[in-house]
This record gives structure tokens, C-alpha cells and sequence, in this order.
């Protein structure tokens, strides 16, 4: 399949924009596909090719592409109030309305412009609340590219201070985070010694969307709660991928646990510029009286809470959806397992609600607890090959080995057939890996 017109357009915009890409994640992935247009599960690139798309605008999309209601919302509000202005406006009270009647940990709230922002926002708030300044994270666990917390993203990254995942950080940036190896309780437990009263406190993802969707071990995620809370720290959920997408009041209610700080992004903002983070009145507090510094020009722009509230009031008076996300997620999951197995490939499935992502191996007789683990289930190699043959296919998924594909309920059963049809044409295509064993 030509796409002799997207190349020769990335390559014009790599002439002035660094890579072609304003994201390190998306170069990473690679490729050279200029999108023209959305809608639904579907995106159509220059050279007039459709395409089922799993990246879902990074998590973004939970109705797919350009939903109607998503688009009279955002265009009613900007011919009332424009794009911005900097005052408050009703939606900000409607939002946040709707975020704390969802939600379990927040009764209070303030909006940022990206997740990143609002990661960096909320461990100020905890270091501040708590007046100590060590926070512990997690390896594979992703919480922004902000120099604060730009560590821990690979196997064996352990290390006390953190190490900077990128040049450019100073480590000094890193003097007051350590990075901890996941559901390792033994660890956790002597770090937080350790730590003794510099422990302001502890972020996590409750799945981690960039590191293989481990999810915590009920006896780590009890072990963390009980032990960082009797050292006098507060636990961060950063909910930005989580949230709103496994459940309306994300991974802490399917968890039945209540963090002190959330986080909170991507699909709250309904695609524009919008997250937030927030927890109790009494820790809110400290924002509330403008004792911590948080700002930014665009936080709660109008047209962006117009998005979000068109998306939470639709999340909030239909629970049921949740019940159709689910249904399809499980059967895009089931017929890839199918495709691997009657194609004789040693492959599976790792699937959190409507994340997933394929594996080159055997399924493992015990689930995977760090990323370490996760990362020995995958052929990273054999990963992009499929990924690549997918796209000839007519089907775009995260390229990223340990990533994950996003689900929406834009995706109707007829899709998921679709999809596995690409699944078992792109394994025809590749060097597979034989079962074996």
C-alpha cells in the first residue's frame, strides 16, 4: 500500500517542527503517517487509506473520533465565551461537580493544562501538605516527562536518588525521589524505614500503561496504603490513564481503595488541553488558600471544560456503557488469542478493562508482578514487525512493546471481527515465533 504522499508531508514538517513529531513517545513509535481526518473507531491518512485505530488519541478518545455531542459542546461554548479567558466561568463549578460525584478520592479539585502538569501539581501539594520532601515511584510506572519525576521507566531503573531517564535532567532534580522495584513489599517496607521522616509520600499507577499493565498485588497495594500513611505520607494515584476509562470512578473504584491524591487527564479533557488532580477538602486546603504556587494561562479554559463536561455527564448518567466497553474489549482480546493460536504462534493478551496489549509468548502460568517480569513475556522485535504489518492491514495499535491498545465505544462488534481478520493477515506476513512447550 502507497503512502507516498504522508511521507513526503512528515518530511515537510520535519523541516521546521524537530523529528516531525511534539512528542518524544510518538517518535519513538516511528512510522511517518500524516493523519487527514477522523471519526468513530476510524482515521483516514493523506494518502485516502481507513484505518481501525487502538491508539485512541494516546487514551484520549473513549467515544472515538470527533463524537457529535463532543463538537456542538466545545462550538456552542466557544460562540457564548471564545477559545480562553481568564476569569471563571459556570463549567468550571459543572466539571467539578461531576469529577467529585464520580470519582471516590476527590471532594475537592483544581484543573491543569496536561497530565504532566497536574503529576508535578499534586506532589507539590503532597510535599507541602506533609512538609517533608522524599517521594517514592515505581519502575515502569510513567508520570510525565517533567524533570521532577523523569525517572523509573525501565527495568532494574531501582535507585536511591532516582536516575534521570532523559539528558537535560539534572540529577540534583532527582534528590528527593527514589525509584522502588513494583509489589515488592519487602522493598517498600525498608525504603519507607529508610526514608523515616523524609517520606512525604508515594505515586503509583493503579495499572501501569506504559509498563506492561501491571496492576498491584492485593497484598502490596494494602502493604503501601497502611505503611506510607502510618510514616506520615499521603499516596498519589496518577489516574491519567485510568481514569474515567475502567470505571466512572476509575481504577480506585474497581480497586475498592481511596487514594489521598488524584490524578487525573486525558479523557477528562475530552481531547483538548485539560486534566486536574485533587483529594480531600482539608488537603485542597492548602490550594484553596493559595499557599502552594499552581497556575497556568489555559487551566479550565472554557472550551475545554465544555469537552469535559459533555463527556462526564454522558459517563455519569450512563454506568451502563461501561458494561458495553467492557464486552467489546474482552472479545478484541478473545479473537487476538484465537488468531495467535490457530496460526501457531506463542502469543497472548495482557487486558485491564479497555487497555490491552499483545504479547509474542506463551501466557505465563502466574501473572507478572514487576516489570522486569513483564518485559521477558515480550519479542519487542516481532512486536513492531506485527504492528507494522497490522498497519498494511488496515489497523493502527500502539507500536511501544510494553504499551497498550485503547478500546472505545466507538468500536462495534463488526470491528473487532475486522480486527481479527488483520490479526491473522498481518501473522501470515511475519517471522512468528512457534509455540513451543
Amino acid at each position: 500500500m502507497s503512502s507516498t504522499t504522508s511521507r513526503a508531508l512528515f518530511t515537510w514538517i520535519a523541516e521546521s517542527v524537530a523529528g516531525g513529531e511534539s512528542s518524544y513517545a510518538r517518535l519513538r513509535a516511528g512510522g511517518q503517517l500524516v493523519m487527514d481526518r477522523a471519526e468513530g473507531a476510524r482515521i483516514h491518512d493523506v494518502d485516502g487509506r481507513a484505518y481501525l485505530d487502538y491508539c485512541g488519541g494516546y487514551g484520549v478518545n473513549l467515544f472515538g473520533h470527533a463524537p457529535r455531542f463532543l463538537l456542538e459542546a466545545i462550538t456552542e461554548t466557544m460562540g457564548q465565551i471564545g477559545v480562553h479567558v481568564a476569569y471563571p466561568h459556570r463549567l468550571a463549578g459543572e466539571v467539578g461537580e461531576l469529577v467529585v460525584s464520580l470519582v471516590p478520592g476527590i471532594e475537592q479539585l483544581r484543573f491543569a493544562a496536561s497530565g504532566t502538569e497536574a503529576t508535578q501539581a499534586a506532589v507539590r501539594l503532597v510535599r507541602a501538605a506533609t512538609g517533608r520532601d522524599l517521594i517514592l515511584k515505581f519502575e515502569g510506572h510513567y508520570h510525565g516527562w517533567a524533570d521532577h519525576l523523569c525517572a523509573g521507566l525501565g527495568a532494574a531503573s531501582a535507585s536511591r536518588p532516582a536516575t534521570p531517564d532523559s539528558p537535560g535532567v539534572p540529577a540534583t532534580a532527582l534528590d528527593a525521589v527514589w525509584v522502588l522495584p513494583f509489589n515488592d513489599v519487602e522493598a517498600l517496607r525498608e525504603a519507607i524505614a529508610a526514608a523515616g521522616e523524609r517520606l512525604a509520600g508515594v505515586i503509583l499507577e493503579p495499572a501501569a500503561g506504559s509498563g506492561g499493565l501491571i496492576r498491584p498485588a492485593a497484598a502490596f497495594l494494602e502493604a503501601l496504603l497502611a505503611d506510607v500513611r502510618a510514616a506520615g505520607g499521603l499516596v498519589v494515584f496518577d489516574e491519567v490513564m485510568t481514569g474515567f476509562r475502567l470505571a466512572p470512578g476509575g481504577a480506585q473504584e474497581l480497586l475498592g481503595v481511596t487514594p489521598d491524591v488524584t490524578v487525573l487527564g486525558k479523557i477528562v479533557g475530552g481531547g483538548l488541553g485539560l486534566a486536574a488532580f485533587g483529594g480531600s477538602r482539608e488537603l485542597m486546603r492548602l490550594e484553596a488558600e493559595n499557599r502552594v504556587v499552581h497556575g497556568g494561562t489555559t487551566t479550565g479554559s472554557p472550551a475545554a471544560l465544555a469537552a469535559s463536561r459533555s463527556i462526564l455527564t454522558r459517563l455519569h448518567d450512563r454506568p451502563e456503557l461501561y458494561e458495553t466497553l467492557e464486552t467489546t474489549s474482552a472479545a478484541l482480546a478473545d479473537g487476538i488469542e484465537r488468531a495467535f493460536a490457530e496460526a501457531g504462534v506463542a502469543g497472548h493478551v495482557r487486558r485491564v478493562g479497555s487497555m490491552l496489549q499483545p504479547f509474542f509468548s506463551p501466557r505465563p502460568a502466574t501473572e507478572p508482578l514487576t516489570l522486569a517480569e513483564v518485559a521477558a513475556l515480550q519479542d519487542d522485535e516481532r512486536f513492531v514487525a506485527f504492528c507494522d504489518a497490522l498497519e498494511e492491514c488496515g489497523v493502527i495499535g500502539h507500536r511501544y512493546p510494553l504499551g497498550r491498545w485503547f478500546v472505545s465505544l466507538a468500536h462495534a462488534p463488526a470491528d473487532v471481527d475486522e480486527t481479527v481478520g488483520a490479526v491473522r493477515a498481518a501473522l501470515a506476513r511475519i517471522d512468528v515465533q512457534p509455540v513451543t512447550g
